[in-house]
Formats: C-alpha cells, structure tokens, sequence
C-alpha cells in the first residue's frame, strides 16, 4: 500500500524574486531590466570591489559559494521575470497559490520567499529555475552594454555610450591580438583574436583582477544611469 503523504508534501518553498530584483510585482518590463543589470553587474562573482566581505574572506569556498548563489539566483529571477509567459505562469504561483498556503518567511542570506500549495504548474518554475544560465543570460546582456547608443523606444536602458570605449580598449589591450571589430548596423562588431570571439568571451579570458577592473568601471556607469533614470 502506498504510504500516506505527508501534510507539508503539499506545498513547496517559491523564492520571491520580485524581492530578489527590488522591485514590485506590478514592474514594467523595462524596470525588471533596469533593475537585473544594475544588482547582477554589482553582484557578479568577479566583481570583488562591490563584495564588502571579500577583502575578509577572499576566496573562502563557502562565500564564494554564496555570491555564485546570489548571481544565480538573480539570473534566475530575470530568466523567468523578462519572458512574459513564463512571468505569467510564475504570477499565477505567487498571487493565487501563495497567498492561500501561508505567510512569507526568510531563506538563507535574507532571501524572501513565500509556502506555497502545490498545483500542476509547479514543475514549470522549477523546469525554469534549472534552465537558467546565468553564465548565458549575463553574456547577452553584457554584449548589448555594448552596442551603439542608438534611441530603444521599448526599454529605458541605454548602454554605456563612452564608457563603452574605454572598457573595450581595456579588453583588448589585455587579450593577446585582439581587435575590436567596427559597428554594424546596431550591432558591434566582435572583438577578433586568433579565432574570433564575442566581447564577453574575450572578457572571461581576462584574469580576475583585470575582470574585476572592468566590473567595476561599469558598476559606476550603470548605478549612475540608474539614480539618472529614478529622478
């Protein structure tokens, strides 16, 4: 005979990634992107000059498995916020499944999160917490940091415009026979070595310290452009 389940079987933990971004669950989309670059640039695991604890701990493998946690999970909040049906189903989790299963509480790292009763949509907001690459979702986001500054009628954020020349320069200085390739259409063009590679990609070649540099470089102009945006 099978086992009676038990009571808490019934429901699952849903991690709030509203509060995760800092935003309200009635967001824009334009918002929830604005808010995704700014935390996940800040909280970027090779971003040491915004880690207040690294300088303490440096490479403990438990903090660093905790700011990789953090991205992670900041990844996976925009992964699922930015695509409307996936926000939808998340939506439908959070309003009508949470509510009615219980009060919100506190995961680990002062992470909200609400109790909520399980249902068939559940397998999706965990289909989606597996697929999210944050290594990916950070790559498209950091190559269009990039790209010219040209008018996005659909989204308040505008890339780095100047910034962008300086960090480029950077890269390149720092990756053996790079060159920056020329802009085409709306696009940038990749930055070439031996092979080819994207602008992020030859970012990740760059040693920590110079990861860093960078990082924080664009840390500034995104907290700037942000607080210039809030106004």
């Amino acid at each position: 005979m099978p086992k009676n389940k038990a009571p808490e079987d019934d429901y699952y933990t849903l991690i709030d990634y509203y509060a995760i971004l800092g935003v309200s669950p009635n967001a824009t989309p334009e918002e929830i992107r604005e808010a995704y670059i700014e935390l996940a640039v800040k909280s970027h695991p090779d971003n040491i000059y915004e880690d207040k604890d690294y300088k303490e701990l440096g490479e403990d493998p438990e903090h660093q498995l905790l700011v990789k946690k953090r991205f992670q999970q900041i990844n996976q909040a925009y992964f699922i916020l930015s695509d409307p049906q996936r926000r939808q189903i998340y939506d439908t989790q959070y309003n009508e499944y949470c509510s009615a299963a219980g009060s919100n509480f506190e995961l680990e790292n002062n992470v909200q999160a609400k109790k909520c009763k399980r249902n068939p949509s559940t397998k999706n907001i965990t289909k989606y917490e597996r697929e999210a690459n944050p290594d990916k979702i950070f790559g498209n986001v950091f190559e269009e940091l990039f790209q010219p500054d040209v008018p996005k009628p659909n989204t308040f954020w505008k890339p780095l415009g100047g910034a962008a020349g300086v960090v480029l320069g950077f890269i390149c200085m720092n990756v053996t026979g790079a060159v920056a390739g020329g802009v085409i259409g709306t696009k940038l063009g990749q930055i070439r070595d031996n092979k080819g590679c994207s602008v992020y990609d030859a970012f990740k070649k760059l040693d920590k310290g110079k990861k860093a540099e960078i990082l924080s470089q664009i840390t500034k102009e995104v907290v700037q452009r942000a607080a210039q945006i809030k106004k």
